[in-house]
């Protein structure tokens, strides 16, 4: 019987690398192997791109509340921001302050 190849998974958290294991029940940073957890502040890191720490409603701080959006994400310095409306339309931002919390009411924590 011959063993399987071990595989690893990468996914960002706010920029952050992280990486689980085969059953991607715990994920650790790539660059230290810190736990990354979303359900403790101890395992989780500011964003890249703008140094801030999500609010307490877990929204990106530089963000903030959006209202008529399902999901909103800045980018953290790796992708696109974007965001997912109610209507299932969809808005890509190529810069994070095409649209910001000043212009759509939202509040910045």
């Amino acid at each position: 019987m011959s063993k399987r190849p071990h595989r690893s998974w990468g996914a960002y958290s706010r920029g952050h690398l992280i990486r689980s294991d085969d059953c991607m029940e715990t994920w650790h940073f790539a660059d230290t192997g810190e736990l990354h957890d979303d359900e403790s502040i101890q395992g989780q890191r500011p964003c890249i791109r703008c140094s801030r720490w999500a609010t307490e409603e877990g929204y990106d701080a530089c963000m903030g509340f959006i209202e008529g959006a399902k999901s909103v994400c800045c980018g953290h310095g790796v992708s696109k921001g974007l965001i997912l409306w109610d209507s299932g339309e969809e808005t890509e931002l190529e810069l994070l302050g095409e649209l910001g919390h000043e212009e759509k009411g939202g509040s910045e924590q």
